[in-house]
């Protein structure tokens, strides 16, 4: 679920390709069996059958629990390795083999989520796609789902350097045609027990590109 986009994107297919190949879920320092906070960030903004699309899904078994509950669940990855795996435990879910920062969706999403990939763009040019990919897969009134490193999490994650944002570094980012609905601070527990700090932030699509963030 935690994926880097880098301009080399051949190379950077290739490290996750590697991580997925080489790791089980409990050598990786995102796993969770509990899925938390985002399941339950998920329920709260969409009720089944809404259509869920995960960015940097991996292999996390969160997109066969939502589909188990209803959803009809999208995910998107830039390891094919990791998607092969997750189609394996969940044939239902429809697999996207893409760089979320070069897709065009062709579908529309109730709710987009995104545990740890966007943390991993580093470039402005990188973040402002992302930003568009992210606006022209969500209609008017869904919801994005964003947790990344924390102010005090760590600087790199998988070899790879990472930013880390506070709720308002992030909203400010996306204040054109989203509202920020909500914010929060959850300590993830890696499987061999550090304690990984994330900022997670709930935004609403807004009908038009303009700031609802002032008030």
């Amino acid at each position: 679920m935690h994926h880097a986009w880098h301009a080399d994107r051949v190379s950077t297919a290739d490290h996750w390709d590697q991580v997925y190949s080489s790791k089980h879920d409990d050598q990786t320092s995102w796993f969770t069996p509990e899925f938390e906070p985002s399941l339950s960030l998920i329920i709260s903004a969409a009720a089944p059958p809404a259509r869920i699309l995960d960015v940097g899904a991996g292999r996390s078994q969160l997109a066969s629990r939502l589909t188990r509950q209803g959803y009809r669940v999208s995910a998107l990855d830039v390891s094919s390795t990791a998607l092969a795996q997750l189609r394996s435990a969940c044939p239902q879910v429809r697999t996207i083999h893409a760089d979320v920062t070069r897709w065009t969706p062709t579908d529309q999403y109730q709710v987009i989520h995104d545990r740890a990939v966007f943390h991993f763009l580093a470039s402005s040019e990188a973040i402002h796609a992302y930003i568009d990919v992210m606006g022209a897969a969500a209609a008017p009134g869904s919801w994005l789902i964003v947790g990344t490193f924390a102010p005090d999490g760590p600087d790199t994650c998988s070899g790879l350097p990472v930013q880390r944002y506070d709720a308002d570094q992030l909203a400010e980012l996306f204040q054109d045609g989203w509202s920020a609905e909500r914010s929060s601070s959850h300590e993830h527990r890696t499987p061999w027990g550090a304690s990984q700090p994330f900022t997670w932030l709930v935004l609403r699509r807004t009908s038009a590109p303009e700031s609802s963030l002032r008030t």
